[in-house]
């Protein structure tokens, strides 16, 4: 069995041309079996033990040990090891763009959760940017400013939402939004909310991840 990742996962900048180094194929593999017997404490030994292999590691290669770490934190509940790896594997230039959004919302839930508010925020925005009507990501943002202490700028967003939708008839849109608005006034409810939306997000990347891994090829 080899590891191999589709084009699509490779940016500019990116070395490695795509494929796992075979010089850690074999810790690689393990983590992948690891990983898929939901065995995380040895996804994060078979990690360690790719690390330690003489030699350096290509982009790809490190782009796929902090996936790896990230989901297995994740299951571990070790949200703040969890959100260090996942970002570094977002700030890689093999993550593909087009999982960009998915991460971000990520992100933003788990530091949410760790009520770490000026990244969330942060994260929310630059989600933002690549999708500015994206009413989940937009309400996760109004939610980060009020936790934060910031009501004007909550405030601001979510009637930002609804006047979106509103005006692209969207009535769903505008009873979600105000759902979510009502729920600015209850903290610890809109914090287990974005805690299970994070865990939801993780959950189906580590779903597409264990596939994408289980088509790799090696190097060479």
């Amino acid at each position: 069995m080899g590891f191999s990742a589709p084009a699509a996962a490779q940016g500019a900048g990116c070395t490695g041309g795509g494929k796992i180094s075979k010089t850690i194929a074999k810790p690689m593999t393990a983590a992948q079996e690891a990983m898929k017997a939901k065995r995380w404490q040895e996804v994060l030994t078979k990690v360690r033990e790719a690390e330690a292999v003489p030699g350096a590691k290509s982009g790809f290669d490190q782009y796929y040990m902090a996936e790896f770490r990230g989901y297995a934190y994740h299951n571990l509940r070790q949200d703040a090891d969890a959100a260090r790896e996942l970002e570094n594997a977002l700030n890689s230039p093999c993550m593909p763009d087009a999982k960009k959004a998915d991460r971000y919302k990520a992100l933003v839930g788990l530091y949410t959760s760790l009520k770490n508010y000026p990244k969330a925020i942060d994260y929310a925005n630059r989600g933002l940017k690549g999708s500015p009507r994206d009413t989940e990501l937009q309400v996760a943002l109004a939610q980060a400013y009020y936790q934060s202490g910031n009501n004007k700028e909550a405030a601001r967003v979510m009637t930002d939402v609804m006047q979106s939708s509103e005006q692209s008839g969207s009535i769903s849109e505008v009873s979600t939004a105000v759902s979510h608005l009502d729920s600015l006034t209850q903290q610890n409810a809109a914090l287990v909310e974005e805690s299970a939306a994070a865990a939801e997000a993780l959950k189906q990347q580590a779903e597409r991840l264990a596939a994408a891994v289980g088509a790799f090829k090696l190097a060479g």
